[in-house]
């Protein structure tokens, strides 16, 4: 029997009236341990703009400004990549390394 992706996640939801009681409720999370990537707000974009005033603005407002901060996104496969080749790397020079060892001395019996 196969299980799915989500069987083992648990999810809170929250209903805040002001943004003040959001953004504590934001903080509180992120202090103990939440990471950021993992909240999400359900609402239109009415309702946000509604509640949040100027706390909130669109991603299409921001996503030509030069200075909000960016940064590039890493795949977790390129991660992944990246310690198979590190870790092949480890293992394959030691392993050329003693070869060569031990093939040195057999090349010194040889017959002419």
């Amino acid at each position: 029997m196969t299980q799915s992706a989500y069987s083992n996640t648990t999810e809170a939801v929250g209903i805040f009236h002001t943004a003040e009681d959001l953004q504590a409720a934001i903080d509180d999370l992120l202090t103990q341990g939440f990471n950021r990537m993992d909240l999400s707000i359900l609402a239109s974009e009415r309702a946000i703009e509604d509640k949040l005033h100027e706390a909130y603005v669109p991603a299409r407002d921001l996503e030509d400004r030069v200075e909000v901060p960016t940064t590039a996104f890493v795949s977790t496969e390129s991660v992944g990549d990246a310690m198979g080749a590190v870790i092949g790397v480890l293992v394959y020079v030691p392993a050329m390394i003693g070869r060569r060892r031990l093939s040195l001395p057999a090349a010194r019996w040889r017959l002419p």
